[in-house]
């Protein structure tokens, strides 16, 4: 099977380019694929296909092998292959998610997303979570949820670099309050325009970057006024800026790298 590899703010994905498994064998494949030291490794799988004259269709696999509504940065990956490996030309995409139609605007080496508007109900207690106090493990913590397809839960923390990330990662997603789980991003704020966020994303744990999370974490703020529109959100190895307004669709902005193209042989048998 062939490949390409590609990251945004270091959020790295596989897009297969001849995959042919049938349905029930995707979740398997992701799995393969996106194993670390022992597969490529990645944070997801991209499958693309077209769907109508002017549209594409765009799903996403975690490496768990479950698959996500939308994923921010795996269309800025995406739109990036597809205007430099694929040559897809035109500057703007229509794609069709698991969470509604998404567009794309390609400028020069940018992408801009357009993620919809943000909800901001939790639908296990059919209200806002808006700066809860909750308890999270031995601690009081103090959540926000919201909703951009997929489901963010973001925390305000005095530093990003006190974090146990991976254990309060999990604890928040494993909330019963949360029965399908939940992403989560740490956010330190730096001034009215910029953030720094640190993201345990459901499905994948760990990753450097979240574009979906980068925008949760700038709406909640902006909503609690600590920021206003752009946010910078700046990641452990990048950054992604995020434009909202009240009432206003998210428009995320990022670039999309070419890590490498390659071939790898599938096994006969996934592995469990």
């Amino acid at each position: 099977m062939s490949f390409t590899k590609v990251h945004s703010a270091g959020n790295d994905f596989i897009i297969p380019e001849d995959l042919a498994v049938p349905e029930e064998d995707l979740p398997a494949v992701a799995r393969f694929l996106c194993r670390r030291k022992v597969g490529i490794g990645s944070d997801g799988l991209i499958l693309y296909s077209v769907s109508g004259r002017e549209a594409l269709r765009f799903r996403f696999f975690n490496p768990d092998g479950s698959e996500a509504e939308i994923c921010g940065n795996g269309v800025i990956s995406l739109a990036t292959y597809l205007h430099r490996v694929a040559g897809v030309a035109g500057r703007r995409l229509r794609l069709e998610t698991k969470a509604g139609v998404r567009w794309v605007l390609l400028k020069g080496e940018e992408v801009f997303v357009n993620l919809g508007k943000p909800r901001f109900a939790l639908e296990s207690v059919a209200e806002e979570l808006l700066d809860r106090e909750m308890a999270v493990g031995d601690r009081q913590l103090r959540l926000n949820y919201v909703s951009l397809g997929n489901p963010h839960c973001t925390v305000f923390v005095d530093s990003v670099d006190l974090l146990d990330l991976m254990n309060d990662g999990r604890l928040i997603e494993d909330l019963p309050i949360f029965p399908d789980g939940v992403n989560v991003e740490f956010v330190q704020h730096l001034d009215q325009n910029n953030l720094v966020a640190r993201f345990w994303e459901r499905g994948a744990g760990i990753t450097l970057a979240s574009g979906s999370g980068a925008s949760a974490a700038a709406v909640i703020s902006i909503v609690h006024r600590r920021c206003e529109s752009p946010v910078t959100v700046h990641t452990e190895i990048g950054k992604l800026q995020v434009y909202w307004r009240r009432g206003s669709a998210i428009v995320l902005r990022g670039k999309g790298e070419i890590v490498y193209r390659g071939t790898v042989e599938l096994p006969a048998e996934w592995p469990d």
